[in-house]
């Protein structure tokens, strides 16, 4: 055990090749040790919940392909009534014609115009309604139904779950990160005691720039000696010359 400790304390001068070496995997045997401790103490039913998640996924892809269908349902229904104008235009041009001209509708190809207008206007009407339309319905209702089912598979899924998540707490992830590498503390929040610590002892100038929003801080100590580390928003303003003229009425 004590040349395990050394060998850790002499690589830690190395950290690239220590996290690939021994962190890394430390790190995963220690996340998944504590969370087999919180799984056997949330007593969750583990292959119930897999049964319920299987459900879920399956319904999930009937939803997918429900979905597919009613877009081709409603490309086939636009088609329709893109037929069905073209047939009342024929219809309607032939009965303009034979207005102008009596003996349009006597002569084989307007009387056949009328009659193919009338008849495919018609027929795309009444397939359209009577047909593509009711599918539709059809299709919306089981999708509203898998919709519901969804939900339920996912409250049972979560409601299956809750003894497990309400068991996991803030500072979880430093207590993991503290058992893994034991020399480096990490602070749960930041505050005005690090601050003033790296302020007087190792003269850290404060961030007084306007422009700059501090995102995300993490302050700690390595072996006593603290470290400070932040994301920053930094907002920058720049020059442009525009040439040129706009007339407003």
């Amino acid at each position: 055990m004590a040349t395990q400790t050394n060998l850790v304390h002499e690589e830690i001068f190395e950290p690239l090749t220590s996290y690939k070496n021994i962190y890394k995997h430390k790190h995963e045997e220690n996340t998944l040790e504590l969370f087999n401790e919180l799984e056997k103490k949330a007593q969750v039913d583990v292959a119930a919940n897999k049964k319920t998640i299987r459900n879920l996924k399956a319904k999930q892809e009937e939803e997918k392909r429900l979905e597919k269908k009613i877009n081709r349902n409603n490309i086939l229904r636009v088609f329709l009534i893109i037929l069905t104008v073209i047939s009342f235009v024929v219809m309607t041009i032939a009965i303009i014609i034979s207005i102008g001209n009596g003996e349009f509708l006597k002569s084989a190809a307007g009387l056949l115009m009328l009659i193919l207008g009338i008849v495919f206007g018609v027929g795309f009407l009444l397939l359209n309604v009577l047909v593509v339309r009711k599918k539709r319905l059809a299709l919306i209702e089981s999708k509203t139904t898998i919709e519901k089912e969804i939900k339920a598979l996912r409250d049972e899924a979560w409601a299956q779950m809750r003894p497990l998540n309400e068991l996991f707490e803030d500072g979880m992830s430093l207590n993991l990160f503290k058992k893994t590498i034991p020399i480096i503390n990490l602070d749960p929040t930041f505050n005005s005691r690090r601050l003033d610590y790296l302020v007087s002892k190792f003269k850290f100038k404060q961030n007084t720039d306007v422009n700059r929003s501090t995102l995300y801080v993490q302050s700690g100590d390595i072996n006593g000696n603290p470290f400070f580390i932040a994301n920053d928003l930094v907002h920058t303003l720049g020059t442009k010359t525009y040439s040129g003229s706009l007339v407003i009425h």
